[in-house]
């Protein structure tokens, strides 16, 4: 099949390789324009933009859908347009030239979290199951009708970066396989639930920030969500920490009777780096919240590291706390 391409993320790449190896052949990749990023405000190549000219693919940035870019893709013969992780509506316009022939990939059993950031929000809800959806393109994001559907499990030890690893692996030989019968597939779609309704949205700096009050779970779970980047990040003396690798643990039953603040760094020694979560802790209180022990820390300025050179490099020691 002669495929349309659009797609503006990492997450696009891995698809565009799968089906640029799979004999159907791609006849235009459409992608945004690069974009600068960082304080210096350095103009950042686009992944997919890279990986069009690498594999030497015709490609076109657009900046929106105006009649120059209507009037291109409506002079491109395709057969099937697939949507990947490219970030924006696509209009009347297009779908009317794509007619019913698309395929978006989605990753999350829909209509569970649809918008622009189904992977994180499944990790920061510590759900234990998700999944891909492959469906056809609506006007509206994430709605139409469902070609197929796979459920697969979330392990603990999973971040957004192995969760994506786990969709890209699974996510292309569906969409190859969609690809390769997809006349049939056409006629065999089914709407999606109208119950399990949810959207997810874009982040901002302040979602990445730990609230040390929060639970050792949830803040588990957010720096599960957005490792290794942005990564969740919270404050040592007045610079940027960020927590890129960490684990759920108990507080030894021995510091019950401690006036224990959320935040505050109860262990700092070869055997672990563990910091106190939830609200104070009170004499006579019975239950002892639960902590976060700090495996891999990135401190602004400096390389990831583990938390042992953290301690020995920044003197970090029991009864030091993290800003709130």
């Amino acid at each position: 099949m002669k495929v349309l391409f659009f797609g503006s993320s990492d997450f696009s790449v891995p698809f565009i390789n799968a089906v640029n190896d799979s004999g159907h052949r791609i006849v235009l990749v459409l992608t945004s324009a690069d974009k600068s990023k960082g304080r210096g405000k350095v103009i950042s190549p686009n992944p997919v933009k890279l990986c069009a000219q690498k594999l030497h693919l015709d490609f076109m940035e657009a900046i929106d859908f105006g009649p120059e870019t209507i009037g291109k893709l409506s002079n491109i013969s395709f057969d099937c347009l697939v949507v990947v992780s490219f970030g924006r509506i696509i209009p009347k316009k297009v779908l009317e030239i794509a007619k019913d022939r698309t395929i978006n990939v989605h990753p999350s059993l829909l209509p569970k979290y649809r918008g622009p950031s189904p992977i994180a929000a499944a990790l920061l809800n510590g759900d234990s199951m998700t999944g891909i959806s492959l469906i056809k393109i609506e006007e509206k994001f994430d709605t139409g009708d469902i070609y197929s559907q796979l459920k697969f499990a979330i392990s603990e030890n999973d971040n957004r970066d192995l969760l994506e690893e786990k969709i890209f692996k699974l996510g292309a030989p569906m969409l190859v396989s969609l690809l390769d019968n997809f006349e049939n597939m056409a006629f065999s779609t089914h709407p999606q639930s109208c119950e399990g309704v949810s959207y997810t949205r874009i982040f901002t700096k302040e979602d990445f920030k730990i609230d040390w009050s929060k639970s050792a779970e949830e803040t588990f779970n957010k720096i599960r969500a957005f490792s290794s980047s942005p990564g969740s990040f919270t404050m040592w003396k007045g610079k940027y920490l960020k927590i890129l690798k960490a684990r759920i643990v108990q507080l030894p039953q021995s510091r019950k009777d401690e006036n224990i603040n959320a935040g505050q760094i109860t262990m700092a020694e070869k055997t672990g780096l563990l910091v106190a979560c939830g609200s104070s802790f009170k004499p006579g209180f019975n239950k002892i919240p639960d902590a976060l022990s700090l495996l891999v820390v990135k401190p602004q300025g400096k390389d990831e590291m583990p938390f042992n050179d953290f301690i020995n490099g920044y003197r970090i020691k029991p009864g030091d706390s993290f800003e709130q």
